[in-house]
C-alpha cells in the first residue's frame, strides 16, 4: 500500500487522472457491453416469442374467429328468406373460409413444438372433414335444396365433425397461449439473472473506483499536506524551512521548485530589506552629526551592533599634515595606548592608507590586538582595515575587529556604507570650513564696516574743515603747495611739511621737482608745461598711474596729487594749486582687503558655496560669481536678467518651493526664528532644479528688531538629495514586495478557498438527499474533511 501510494506520489496529475478515468471507462464499457448483450438476448428472446408465440397466438385466435363466422353464415343461409340473402351468406361463408385457411397457413410456421404441432395437425383434418361437409352443404344450397341442406347440417355426423374442429383448434389455442407465457416467463427470468449480474458487477467496480479514487487523493494530498506545512512556515517567517519533493517531476515538485524560487527571492528581499533599512538608519544617524567627535560616536554605536564588531577605530587623515589622526573608538579597553598618528605607509593604518585599498587579516597574531570585556578577552577571528574614500581622495581610515568574519549581509551592508560614510564625512568638513569661513568672513565684514564708518567720519570732518576755513591753507588735511608757472613753490601747509619733512623755509622758493623722485623728474617739465597750457583741473596717481613723493630722507612713499589752477591775481600770472595726499596707509588697507578677497573667494570656491549679501534699505541683493556659477549663469547673463534686488532670489526660486522659501525667509527676519537655514530648489540656466542648502545670519537689525542686513551661503547639496532619494525609493520597493508577497498569499488562499466552498455546499446539499448508510459516511467525510482543510486555509 506505501509502495503504490510513493509511487503515485511521484506520477503527474495528469497521470492520476488518467488512471481514475480510464478505470473507471473499463468499468463503464464492461458494464456497457453486458448490458448490450443482455439487451441484444432479450431482444431475440422477446422478438422469438413474438414472431413465434404472439403472433401464432394471434393466428389461432383469428382462426378460431372464422371458423365461428362459417358456422354463422351457413346458418344465415338455411335460414334465409330469399336467394339474395342466401347468396349473400354464402358469399360471407366463403371469405371466413378463406380467412381460416389464410390464418392456418401463417399458423404453420409459427408452430415448433412437437405436442403444439400434434394439434396443428389433428386440427387441419378435423377441420378438412369440416370444410368438405360443409362444401356438401353448400352446394346444395346452391341448386336449391335447402332442405337437404338443412338434413345435412342438422345431422350428427356434421355437428360430431364440427365438434372435433373446434375441439382441435381449442387445444391449439390453449398451448399455443401456454408456449407464450412460457416464452415471457423465460425472458424475464433472463432479464432477472442479468439484473443481478449487473449489480454484482457495479458493486465490485464501485468498490474498485473508490479504493483507487481514494489511493489517488491520498497520493494528491499528503504530498501537499507536507508542502502546505512547509509554506506554512515560510508564511510565518522561517525562510531556511525546507521544502520536500523538490525532485518530483510532477505538478507537485514543480510547484514545489517554484515556492523555492519564490523562498529564494524572499530570502534575497529580506536581505535586501534588512540592508536598505539599515543603511537608512546608518545614513541618517550619520547625518544629524555636527562634529567629527560624534559622527565617530554615532557611527560605532549605530554599526557595532549590527556588525557584531568587537572594537573599532576611526581615524581622519589630515591632508595639510600627510597624516592620519585619531578620531575615535570602539570597544577597546586600552584607549591611552593606541597611537594617536600614523604617517602614510606606518603599519596597516597607514598602510591602507598609502595603498587606499582594503586590508583583511583572517588569523591575526595573538599579541595584536584583544577583544574583551569584564568577563574575559580572546583574540579576534579577522581584522578589517579599510579606507574611507571620497572620489579617489582619502578622507579616513577605519579598523574593524570581530571574532568571526564577515558574512554576505554584513559585506553588503559595511560596502554600501563606507560611500555614505565619505560623503557625511565630506559634508562635515566642508561645513565646518564652511563655518570658519563664514566666521571670518562676518569678523571682517565687521572691520571692514568699522572702517568705513571710520572713514565716513574722516571726510564728513574734512568737509566740515572746508565748509568753515575754506581758503584756508593751513587747516587743510591733505598737503597743499602752490607754485607758479615756472613750478617754483610759494606756498605750502604744515601738512606737506609733515609728509615730506622739509620745514616751510626750505621748501618756499625751491623747484616743485625736488619733492619728485629721481625716476620721474625727467619728464615732469614736460608734464607741468602741458597741464599750464590746458589748465583743466586734474588728478594723478589714483587709478591711471601709481605716482610717489620724495621725503627729505630720501625715501619714496605713495601719495595722489590733485591739480587745479589758481586765477591770476595782481598780475602775478598763473599759479598752480597741488593737493598732495600720502596714500600709504590706504594702499595697504586696500592690498590688505583685496587679499582678504581672494581668500575668501577661494575658500568659497573650494567649499562650492555661493555668497549672498541682502540690505532691506535699499533693497539690495549682492552675490558672487559662484552664485550665479552655481545655477549655470555668469556673473554677466545674471546681471542683464535681473536687478541687484530679492527679486533676483525670488525668481531663481523653484516654484514649488517658493511659498515656502518665502515664508521661512519672512519669520526670520521678523525674528521669529534665530537661524536662517533652509534646503529648497534652484532654477539652473537649463531649467533643471538644483537643491541648495542656505544658510544665513543677521548682519544688522532696526530699531523694532528686524533684520534689516543678512549675509548667508549657498551650498549645493544635490548629491545628498540624489543619495535620500535612492534610499526612499529602496524602502518604497521593499515596501512594495512585501506587498506583493502578502498579495499572493491572499489570492492563493481564495483560489484554494473558492473549490473548497463548493465541496462544503454541494456536500452539504447531498446530505439532505435520502442517501444509505454507506454513501451518508462517505459524503460526511468528504465535508467534514473539506470544512477542516478551510479551516487551514483560512487559518
Amino acid at each position: 500500500m506505501n509502495a503504490l501510494l510513493s509511487a503515485l506520489e511521484r506520477r503527474t496529475l495528469i497521470f492520476k487522472l488518467a488512471l481514475v478515468i480510464s478505470v473507471l471507462f473499463s468499468i463503464a464499457l464492461c458494464l456497457g457491453v453486458l448490458s448490450i448483450r443482455t439487451q441484444l438476448k432479450l431482444s431475440k428472446q422477446m422478438q422469438e416469442s413474438f414472431e413465434l408465440d404472439m403472433l401464432g397466438v394471434s393466428n389461432v385466435k383469428d382462426a378460431q374467429f372464422a371458423y365461428a363466422v362459417m358456422g354463422r353464415s351457413l346458418r344465415q343461409a338455411l335460414i334465409a328468406r330469399d336467394g339474395a340473402a342466401r347468396d349473400a351468406a354464402i358469399q360471407q361463408l366463403n371469405e371466413a373460409e378463406a380467412n381460416l385457411n389464410k390464418e392456418i397457413e401463417e399458423l404453420r410456421p409459427r408452430v415448433f413444438r412437437d405436442d403444439i404441432k400434434a394439434d396443428l395437425n389433428r386440427f387441419t383434418q378435423d377441420l378438412a372433414i369440416y370444410q368438405r361437409k360443409v362444401n356438401s352443404a353448400k352446394a346444395q344450397l346452391l341448386q336449391g335444396d335447402v332442405a337437404g341442406a338443412t338434413t345435412s347440417v342438422a345431422s350428427a355426423e356434421f355437428a360430431q365433425a364440427g365438434y372435433d374442429a373446434s375441439a382441435a383448434m381449442s387445444s391449439l389455442a390453449k398451448r399455443k397461449e401456454a408456449g407464450a407465457h412460457e416464452a415471457v416467463e423465460a425472458a424475464q427470468a433472463l432479464a432477472e439473472a442479468n439484473a443481478r449480474r449487473i449489480f454484482v458487477f457495479l458493486s465490485a467496480a464501485l468498490a474498485l473506483g473508490l479504493g483507487l479514487a481514494w489511493i489517488t487523493v491520498l497520493s494528491i494530498r499528503r504530498p501537499f499536506e507536507r508542502v502546505r506545512t512547509v509554506v506554512d512556515e515560510l508564511a510565518a517567517g522561517n525562510l531556511d524551512a525546507k521544502l520536500p519533493h523538490s525532485e518530483f517531476t510532477n505538478e507537485i515538485g514543480g510547484l514545489v521548485r517554484s515556492i523555492q524560487v519564490l523562498q529564494t527571492g524572499a530570502r534575497q528581499m529580506e536581505e535586501q530589506s534588512w540592508l536598505k533599512s539599515n543603511l537608512s538608519t546608518l545614513s541618517n544617524a550619520l547625518q544629524t552629526a555636527r562634529t567629527f567627535a560624534e559622527l565617530s560616536q554615532t557611527l560605532f554605536s549605530t554599526m557595532g551592533p549590527l556588525l557584531k564588531i568587537g572594537h573599532g577605530v576611526f581615524y581622519i587623515y589630515e591632508e595639510e599634515a600627510q597624516r592620519l589622526r585619531l578620531l575615535g573608538s570602539y570597544a577597546m579597553r586600552e584607549r591611552k595606548s593606541l597611537d594617536q598618528y600614523f604617517a602614510m605607509g606606518q603599519g596597516l593604518v597607514g598602510q591602507c592608507a598609502m595603498e587606499r585599498t582594503p586590508i583583511i587579516l583572517t588569523q591575526p597574531p595573538a599579541d595584536y590586538v584583544r577583544i574583551g570585556s569584564s568577563l574575559g578577552d580572546a583574540t579576534p577571528s579577522a581584522i578589517a582595515v579599510l579606507p574611507i574614500l571620497r572620489n579617489d581622495r582619502l578622507l579616513g581610515v577605519l579598523e574593524l575587529a570581530t571574532f568571526a568574519s564577515f558574512g554576505a549581509k554584513e559585506q553588503s551592508l559595511l560596502d554600501g556604507l563606507m560611500p555614505v560614510l565619505a560623503m557625511n564625512l565630506e559634508i562635515l568638513e566642508r561645513s565646518v570650513k564652511t563655518t570658519k569661513l563664514l566666521e571670518e568672513t562676518q569678523r571682517q565684514a565687521a572691520t571692514l564696516e568699522e572702517q568705513a564708518v571710520e572713514l565716513e567720519a574722516q571726510k564728513d570732518a574734512i568737509q566740515a574743515t572746508e565748509a568753515w576755513y575754506r581758503g584756508i591753507i593751513e587747516s587743510a588735511p591733505d598737503g597743499l603747495l602752490v607754485a607758479n608757472g615756472q613750478g617754483v613753490i610759494t606756498l605750502v601747509n604744515p601738512r606737506i611739511v609733515d609728509l615730506f619733512g622739509y620745514t616751510e623755509a626750505e621748501l618756499v622758493g625751491q623747484p616743485i621737482e625736488m619733492l619728485v623722485p629721481a625716476s620721474g623728474r625727467g619728464g615732469h617739465v614736460a608734464q607741468r608745461d602741458r597741464f599750464m597750457q590746458l589748465g583743466a583741473p586734474r588728478d594723478m596717481g589714483g587709478s591711471n598711474r601709481e605716482l610717489s613723493g620724495l621725503r627729505k630722507d630720501g625715501t619714496e612713499f605713495p601719495v595722489e596729487v590733485g591739480l587745479s589752477q589758481l586765477p591770476a591775481m595782481d598780475g602775478r600770472g598763473v599759479f598752480v594749486c597741488a593737493s598732495v595726499r600720502d596714500v600709504t596707509e590706504r594702499k595697504a588697507h586696500a592690498a590688505q582687503l583685496l587679499e582678504s578677497q581672494q581668500r575668501l573667494d577661494l575658500a568659497l570656491r573650494g567649499g562650492n558655496l555661493g555668497l549672498w549679501d541682502w540690505q532691506a534699505q535699499p533693497d539690495v541683493l549682492i552675490t558672487n560669481d559662484l552664485w550665479s556659477e552655481m545655477l549655470g549663469y555668469t556673473r554677466a547673463e545674471m546681471d542683464a536678467l535681473y536687478d541687484n534686488t530679492a527679486a533676483r532670489w525670488a525668481n531663481m526660486v523653484w516654484p514649488e518651493d517658493l511659498d515656502r522659501a518665502i515664508a521661512n525667509f519672512t519669520r526670520f527676519v521678523q525674528g521669529e526664528i534665530p537661524d536662517y537655514r533652509i534646503e529648497m530648489r534652484m532654477k539652473t540656466k537649463s531649467g533643471e532644479p538644483l537643491w541648495v542648502l542656505a544658510v544665513g545670519g543677521a548682519a544688522g537689525r532696526d530699531e523694532a528688531g528686524k533684520v534689516s542686513r543678512m549675509v548667508g551661503i549657498h551650498q549645493d547639496i544635490s548629491e545628498r538629495k540624489a543619495a535620500e532619494i535612492e534610499v526612499l525609493r529602496a524602502k518604497e520597493i521593499a515596501e512594495e514586495a512585501t506587498k506583493a508577497k502578502s498579495d499572493f498569499l491572499a489570492n492563493m488562499s481564495h483560489e484554494i478557498r473558492t473549490p473548497m466552498n463548493a465541496i462544503i455546499g454541494m456536500s452539504h446539499l447531498a446530505l439532505q438527499t435520502n442517501l444509505d448508510k454507506r454513501q451518508r459516511n462517505y459524503v460526511e467525510k468528504v465535508h467534514r474533511s473539506g470544512e477542516n482543510l478551510l479551516g487551514i486555509i483560512n487559518d
